[in-house]
């Protein structure tokens, strides 16, 4: 499968305002939108300090890919807890 280089994407808004991460993903394989589970231990990897036993999520944060000037993004647009989305049981 070609795969394009890879490409950082920055997050915008929500709780990853500002993260940047590297991509590698064909056209054919991206998401429009993605959901993200969000607990202590997501903010724990981001900070690069090893996460606790698996926790429920305590929400889903939705981030849409935009393309902006030339650069990828991903656009946060709602938050949802898991008793919204019958996800009751999705640890991280």
């Amino acid at each position: 499968m070609f795969y394009r280089r890879v490409r950082e994407v920055e997050f915008v808004g929500g709780p990853l305002d500002g993260y940047r991460q590297g991509i590698r993903l064909s056209k054919k394989h991206r998401r429009g939108v993605i959901a993200i589970p969000v607990n202590n231990n997501m903010y724990r990897m981001l900070e690069g300090i090893p996460r606790e036993s698996e926790l429920p999520a305590s929400s889903f944060a939705f981030y849409e890919l935009q393309k902006h000037k030339g650069d990828y993004r991903y656009r946060f647009v709602a938050a949802k807890s898991p008793k919204e989305l019958d996800l009751q049981n999705h640890s991280i």
